[in-house]
């Protein structure tokens, strides 16, 4: 839960910095930098909060919100379960996004915000599923050696949880 918790204040942050913006708030304007390199930061190509754009755009927003549900899914529903999603579903949840994207290229008009967004939020539900699962694989890998330790002074037991 602490990934869900660390990702929960990164998105709340993208929506809190235009909100401080609208407000008068100067001292939030530098905060953006802190998702300038994650996101090209377009301002017709964001949702905006008042006046203010919200820090990332509108794909990006729909992968982090998505993101953020599948790390909170997968904590209750999916990881330690034998549940694991394939990667196929990935595929497949990406497939709506990538066709957005490629529509300009090949001479079709992009889609507005708000559909970028919602056709971003599946991306981002099995990227935050599959990083659930990896972290939960790398703790329990780390907790199996060490538990497995010489038995001396700093060697974890089978107990530790992290």
């Amino acid at each position: 839960m602490l990934a869900a918790s660390l990702a929960g204040i990164f998105v709340l942050g993208t929506f809190v910095i235009p909100w401080l913006e609208a407000r008068g708030a100067s001292a939030a304007t530098p905060f953006r930098l802190i998702y300038a390199p994650l996101c090209h930061q377009i301002d017709s190509r964001a949702l905006h909060v008042e006046t203010h754009a919200v820090a990332v755009c509108a794909r990006c927003s729909g992968l982090y919100l998505g993101g953020l549900a599948g790390l909170i899914l997968a904590a209750g529903f999916v990881v330690g379960r034998g549940r694991d999603p394939r990667p196929v579903w990935f595929a497949i949840a990406v497939a709506p996004t990538l066709i957005d994207a490629l529509l300009p290229r090949v001479g079709l008009i992009g889609l507005s915000n708000v559909p970028r967004l919602l056709l971003a939020v599946p991306a981002g539900l099995m990227a935050g599923v599959f990083l659930s699962i990896g972290i939960y694989d790398l703790v329990s890998s780390r907790k199996s050696i060490r538990s497995r330790g010489s038995g001396g002074p700093g060697t974890v037991v089978e107990e530790w949880d992290g």
